[in-house]
């Protein structure tokens, strides 16, 4: 067994290098010298330290696998590979010193035995467009909904998407070409696929329309409301929502005749 371990120490040791970076590697060379200085054989931590070395090996490359598109695994979302790679990184560091913790110099003391172990949590950072780091919990991400504004930029694009309210006295027309054209000023809105609108409410006193358009940039929203104002600044029609307030006769109901 001794031979068998002097023969892959030099290729174990790039493999620790390459996996787990200087920094646990100095950290598994010192657990090394104390499992020695505490009896333990050099080849059991060999096959501790391979074992957990090849299962993260393992799960980088099915998390590239994912991301990349390469491995298609229903249910699961690319956005979700990398943060469930790192926790279970994580989970099999923990796993190789729970192993390695009673064979260590002091293991067995009562003191040690007592103590607790908090684990931090695993964290995504986000930088905002206002340059704000924002950290969510990996359990966050993973257990609520994502809004991937980049996933499909390319082909078809992402639909930029913006309401507003018009009163009943302007043509439907009317307020579908101007928002038209404010798209098509827009940068990085291409004229096909043509910008479409969509009337999504008919409301007391005004109508919701709701210009859509193509893009494959995600930042080109305050672009287009500037084009939205210059449109209609410049046809005359004002961006607004007209509310009509009635006196009524106090004597006088609502309710058809043939119902009271």
């Amino acid at each position: 067994m001794a031979t068998v371990y002097r023969l892959f120490e030099r290729p174990l040791l790039l493999l620790l290098r390459l996996v787990l970076g200087p920094a646990f590697l100095t950290i598994l060379s010192g657990l090394a010298t104390m499992g020695i200085s505490a009896g333990v054989a050099p080849q059991a931590w060999a096959l501790l330290a391979i074992s957990v070395c090849a299962a993260i090996w393992v799960a980088k490359q099915l998390s590239g696998a994912i991301q990349s598109g390469g491995l298609s695994v229903e249910g699961f979302h690319r956005e979700w590979a990398a943060p469930t790679y790192h926790l279970v990184k994580f989970l099999l560091f923990l796993f190789g010193l729970v192993v390695a913790f009673p064979y260590l110099p002091g293991g067995e003391s009562p003191a040690l035995k007592g103590a607790p172990i908090f684990i931090g949590v695993l964290v995504t950072r986000i930088r905002t467009i206002k340059n704000v780091e924002v950290i969510l919990p990996n359990s966050s991400v993973l257990g609520g909904h994502i809004l991937n504004y980049s996933a499909h930029t390319q082909a078809p694009g992402l639909i930029l998407h913006s309401t507003i309210t018009i009163g009943y006295n302007i043509p439907w027309p009317t307020v579908h070409e101007l928002l038209i054209q404010s798209a098509l000023r827009t940068s990085s809105i291409p004229p096909e696929p043509r910008p479409f609108v969509l009337q999504t409410s008919l409301n007391d006193s005004h109508i919701s329309y709701q210009i859509n358009a193509y893009t494959a940039e995600v930042s080109r929203m305050a672009e287009l409301h500037k084009n939205i104002q210059d449109e209609f600044s410049s046809a005359g029609v004002e961006i607004m929502s007209p509310m009509y307030l009635a006196v009524r006769d106090g004597n006088s109901v609502t309710t058809p005749a043939n119902i009271v």
